[in-house]
């Protein structure tokens, strides 16, 4: 199962017709401000994975919770921010 699968898994959307309009945007949109923060991009890793979900939770459609994701998204964010080497990102190409 790969990474937009779980995601979508998350998201409770069981069909494919979200996949190229909604949450591919969202995740890439994730990508990119991960990387805007200075954070390596490795979707293999779990905590990186998670950030990516809560992001993409928050984002896709008209979540009641949003500000509490996005505050949750902004925590993990900092959190590795601030882990040293091993998410540290020296490259800021995407």
């Amino acid at each position: 199962m790969g990474l937009l699968e779980r995601v979508k898994c998350v998201l409770r959307a069981t069909c494919d017709d979200f996949d190229e309009k909604d949450i591919i945007p969202l995740m890439e949109a994730c990508k990119r401000d991960l990387i805007r923060n200075g954070i390596k991009y490795d979707e293999n890793n779990p905590l990186i994975e998670q950030a990516i979900k809560t992001y993409c939770k928050a984002y896709f459609g008209n979540n009641p919770n949003f500000e509490r994701l996005v505050k949750s998204y902004d925590t993990q964010v900092a959190s590795l921010a601030l882990s040293g080497s091993e998410y540290g990102n020296n490259d800021s190409t995407i």
